[in-house]
């Protein structure tokens, strides 16, 4: 497991974490539920917390702190609020692939990077939110998830602040 650093980037761990459990069989009626907003906020909160109940159990993570548990389900929220908006965007944004091809692993980290370039861009910088979804994919992911991560934000980064292609936001 990667190292983590603050509340912040264990907040995005623990929710990026809880994103991907989305993409799973099990899941598949709760993911698609939420495609179309038929989860209430409760159900959701009431999901993460047993989630968080099972992970802290399974002695994968020490018990999250409340702080974290609090950013993380903002987050969860703001993913699962947009996602139609978020995979939407994730599409417009892969030449070679289509959505259903991204590994849950990929498609975690991308949902949650881009709602967090998207939806809250002033909450954290560009290139803190970018470098911190490369950690993930190079901790959780394989060989082709931290180049293909970055090259995905950047072009949903770049588009959104029009800035010029060439300036490097990352420093992989």
């Amino acid at each position: 497991m990667g190292k983590v650093v603050g509340n912040k980037s264990a907040a995005r761990q623990f929710a990026f974490q809880f994103l991907m459990t989305l993409n799973y069989p099990h899941n598949q009626e709760l993911l698609l539920q939420l495609q179309v907003n038929e989860v209430s906020d409760q159900q959701l909160t009431a999901t993460v917390e047993q989630f968080a109940e099972s992970f802290t159990l399974s002695g994968e993570l020490a018990p999250i702190p409340i702080e974290v548990k609090k950013q993380a389900l903002e987050m969860i929220h703001g993913v699962v609020s947009n996602i139609q908006n978020i995979e939407q965007l994730i599409e417009q944004r892969i030449t070679k692939r289509n959505l259903s091809a991204i590994n849950s692993i990929d498609l975690a980290i991308l949902r949650l990077g881009i709602y967090e370039l998207q939806f809250c861009p002033q909450q954290s910088p560009m290139a803190v939110i970018i470098n911190e979804a490369i950690i993930l994919s190079k901790t959780f992911g394989g060989q082709e998830s931290a180049p293909f991560i970055n090259g995905v934000l950047d072009k949903v980064a770049h588009q959104q602040n029009d800035i010029p292609a060439n300036d490097k936001l990352t420093n992989e």
